[in-house]
């Protein structure tokens, strides 16, 4: 608002004005134009209050919505990553579990595929089907059977008149003294339902344990076994058991 008398701006409430001193006006006109300006002020500042206000929200919304989106998807990704451990898991379960059945499947085998070994001359034997037979140069008139070249079964017989099988085990301990054998010891056993003479010793210079029995099953002969390896409390030494005459 202004003086009507100098034109220097004046406080509407005002009675005088401040540079001439004349009195202040106010007319009808003024009055609402300076209603109107308070309004428009007033709606200005609403107006930019509110803008601020949106504002606020929409970031807060923003946000909200930024960190939410965030926890789905880590949520989700490590639940894919469980479930892709807990498969692996299971999968390395399953693949040892099968190679176990395998394994045991294949000794299962083993253990029960068994074959006969020996001759109408000599007597049979049940052994595993992984022992092969062979000949030495040596000694070709005996059977001889071999597992991995670790161990040798020998199987003789000789007519019973000439040569009883308590005599013949009593020579082959003194022939493997002579070889060089240590510990060689003679006891009576069983091989099978048969009464047998056994000898055993050590060959230190080979590693290996010879076992022998000599013995009688009835047939006129005098019968010899021989199993041979490094372990002396193998259960190879139990095929002699196995002997039976066809």
């Amino acid at each position: 608002m202004f003086c009507i008398n100098c034109g220097n701006p004046v406080d509407p409430n005002g009675k005088f004005c401040t540079k001439c001193g004349k009195e202040i006006k106010v007319e009808k006109n003024d009055i609402n134009i300076n209603k109107i300006e308070k309004n428009n002020n007033n709606k200005k500042g609403i107006k930019v209050g509110l803008i601020i206000f949106i504002s606020i929200v929409v970031i807060a919304f923003g946000l909200g919505m930024f960190f939410l989106i965030k926890f789905i998807f880590n949520k989700v990704h490590k639940n894919v990553d469980s479930k892709n451990i807990t498969a692996d898991i299971e999968k390395a379960t399953d693949d040892l579990i099968s190679g176990i059945h395998d394994d045991f499947n294949d000794k299962t085998n083993t253990a029960v595929n068994e074959k006969k070994i020996g001759n109408n001359e000599f007597g049979y034997l049940k052994v595993k089907d992984n022992w092969y037979k062979y000949y030495d140069v040596d000694a070709p008139q005996v059977l001889e059977y071999t597992l991995d070249g670790n161990w040798i079964i020998c199987m003789y017989a000789q007519d019973s008149s000439k040569l009883d099988a308590k005599t013949y085990a009593q020579t082959v301990g003194a022939k493997m003294k002579e070889e060089g054998a240590t510990g060689v010891t003679g006891a009576t056993v069983k091989v099978g339902p048969y009464t047998a003479y056994q000898v055993y010793g050590y060959y230190t210079s080979h590693n290996k344990w010879v076992v022998a029995w000599c013995f009688e099953p009835g047939d006129g002969k005098s019968h010899y076994i021989s199993v041979e390896g490094p372990d002396r409390y193998n259960s190879n030494y139990n095929i002699v058991d196995t002997f039976t005459l066809n």
